[in-house]
């Protein structure tokens, strides 16, 4: 478990990375292999357990052995593969990113990082959690919009999706 520091630490380590990076090319290749080589096998376990699977359940939703599943779990096995990580994402229902990115912002996610950012929810929950966030908002701005607030003419497609997915019901305040 990744426990939340203090901001004031998270600035501190921030520095202390950057300052690393600073002693060459070869310090900079070897922490951008730690991150995927240590990173993703820590966030591999923590969405497996997060959903209360075992590896082999993991294993059987990914096409992949219990063993395999353990190799891929353990920090520094090194043989990732972009066909096991799409195979891993469509199991755990989630996106994929692979990317090239800046130093600082390597740097900004390493410094920051918090258990949150290991246990990506799958789609359904994801969507779920968004639309009561996007549904708490529509009210917020329906009753602001009674109240004298700012008045909105139209809400977007999705917000109406959203409101309709999530049976509300909503005044509907006309200028």
């Amino acid at each position: 478990m990744t426990i939340l520091e203090p901001a004031s630490t998270n600035s501190t380590r921030h520095r202390e990375i950057y300052e690393r990076l600073g002693r060459g090319k070869e310090y900079r290749e070897a922490f951008v292999e730690s991150e995927i080589n240590i990173g993703i096998p820590f966030q591999i376990k923590a969405m497996r357990e997060a959903r209360e699977w075992t590896q082999k359940e993991l294993g059987s939703r990914s096409a992949k052995q219990q063993s395999v599943i353990s190799q891929l779990e353990t920090p520094g096995y090194g043989n990732l593969t972009l066909s096991t990580l799409k195979k891993l994402a469509a199991a755990f229902d989630v996106a994929l990113m692979v990317r090239f990115v800046s130093f600082r912002e390597l740097v900004s996610r390493a410094a920051h990082l918090s258990d949150s950012d290991m246990k990506i929810p799958s789609y359904g929950v994801d969507r779920a959690s968004s639309t009561v966030t996007t549904t708490s908002a529509l009210i917020t701005q329906s009753q602001s919009t009674a109240s004298g607030g700012l008045l909105i003419g139209r809400l977007p497609p999705r917000a109406v999706n959203v409101r309709t997915s999530a049976n509300t019901s909503e005044e509907t305040v006309h200028g």
